[in-house]
């Protein structure tokens, strides 16, 4: 439900505007005493990058 409220706010803010949105939104995630989000980090980039490695061709 955090999720989705934030994910819905920030559109919400987006669509009034537009990239300030995006602004504002790295700049509170700056000041976050968790740090910013890193979708390589939360996804375990490394091991995603070991399997792709492993299963894709070349």
């Amino acid at each position: 439900m955090a999720g989705l409220q934030a994910n819905w706010d920030f559109l919400s803010d987006f669509q009034q505007r537009g990239t300030l949105a995006l602004d504002a939104l790295r700049a509170q995630a700056a000041q976050s005493p968790w740090g910013v989000a890193s979708n390589g980090r939360i996804l375990d980039e490394a091991r995603l990058r070991s399997m792709e490695e492993m299963y894709l061709p070349d």
